[in-house]
């Protein structure tokens, strides 16, 4: 192999090597738009008090999981990409419900004197809802 080509060879070596290694570099994924989700949930038609509550995707199509924690009379709000301030809501899909017990470290302590709910560890309710694209009020009852 002459010298010209084994200098065009290693030009396409470095060439190749570089175009690889700029394609490798970190990519943001699009940010999905949230939507407020606030509601209730009733559990035997009590208010489920100081709980965590998720909504899980269902079918792997659209939505990502959104998740709050429940108050004395069994109100939340949900929070998917936001970690402080306001929840910022959930992105439209299909989700199942489930809910958790309080837990302190994710949550913050609970107010004094307050009861939480007994939840027998992770719970999957059955019970499935939709997130549109627009405010939604959540009044979901758990037989």
């Amino acid at each position: 192999m002459s010298k010209q080509m084994q200098v065009w060879f290693r030009f396409g070596l470095v060439l190749s090597a570089v175009t690889a290694f700029v394609g490798c570099g970190s990519r943001e994924l699009p940010k999905q738009e949230t939507y407020p989700v606030r509601g209730k949930v009733l559990w035997h038609g009590e208010p489920v008090r100081f709980a965590i509550i998720t909504l899980q995707p269902m079918g792997g199509v659209g939505g990502v999981e959104a998740g709050g924690t429940t108050a004395q009379d069994g109100t939340f709000a949900l929070r998917t990409l936001a970690n402080e301030g306001e929840p910022d809501g959930a992105v439209p899909g299909q989700y199942e419900v489930r809910l958790e017990p309080y837990d302190p470290v994710r949550a913050g302590a609970l107010p004094k004197g307050a009861t939480p709910t007994k939840i027998p560890g992770e719970m999957k309710t059955g019970v499935t809802v939709e997130v549109k694209a627009e405010e939604n009020d959540l009044n979901i009852e758990i037989p």
